[in-house]
């Protein structure tokens, strides 16, 4: 276990934002929130604290995974013992606010506006329902470097199982990857504009089931008829 000294909530006077103030590794940290200096987010970084305090004494704390990109990650090296929870611990649980990128509702308006002026306008309007019933309601509140392959892949699952609006059969193969195409290209604008790996490397469209169904049909089912031997003598 790791002596530690008590972690503490600074604010940041250039931005006004929250600082997150801990010592690790006989190290100063200091890392800056997208928070606003009010009492309701000092209550929520102070769970935060709470929880890093608890995992640096237990020796499962992973700064890359409290603080992705930050700089000081690398001046940590991180050596997880076998059955340690680190494997356990998830982005996604913890507080948008900690990343410095834009969640991904707000990403999602800038790429909208900038390729807006590219498509048809009723391909506009699929565009943009797509994203505000969908996309938003499922990833709006994560950071677009919170997002990972496995949230992706789990959103797709769910996806199958939904019921295509009046009617009794779950939505299409199609109809997925028409809803996945703009999360796929808001995600890897994130992505190379931010400079981080894109979760969508080799994640491929779903392929079409039925129209793979009608090509096996025609392949195997289809029996050309060839001329009988007596009609091939009758026709010389």
């Amino acid at each position: 276990m790791e002596d530690i000294a008590m972690a503490s909530i600074q604010v940041r006077k250039r931005t006004g934002c929250l600082i997150i103030d801990f010592y690790y590794q006989g190290l100063r940290c200091r890392e800056q929130t997208a928070l606003a200096d009010t009492v309701a987010n000092r209550k929520r970084l102070e769970k935060v604290i709470e929880r890093i305090e608890t995992e640096i004494a237990s020796g499962t704390f992973r700064y890359e995974q409290f603080f992705p990109g930050s700089r000081n990650a690398g001046r940590f090296k991180v050596c997880p013992e076998p059955g340690t929870p680190n494997a356990e611990l998830s982005m996604a649980a913890l507080p948008a606010s900690l990343s410095k990128l834009p969640l991904f509702r707000d990403f999602s308006e800038t790429w909208f506006s900038e390729k807006e002026v590219e498509w048809r306008n009723s391909y506009r309007k699929g565009m943009r329902a797509d994203i505000d019933k969908v996309l938003i309601p499922h990833f709006g509140e994560m950071a677009v470097d919170q997002i990972t392959k496995s949230d992706v892949l789990t959103f797709r699952a769910k996806l199958s199982k939904v019921t295509a609006r009046g009617k009794t059969t779950m939505l299409s193969t199609r109809r997925i990857n028409k809803i996945f195409e703009p999360l796929r290209q808001i995600l890897n604008e994130a992505a190379d504009r931010f400079n981080f790996r894109t979760v969508f490397q080799n994640i491929k469209a779903l392929k079409n089931r039925l129209r793979q169904w009608n090509r096996w049909v025609i392949v195997v089912g289809f029996q050309p008829e060839f001329p009988s031997s007596d009609d091939f003598m009758r026709n010389r």
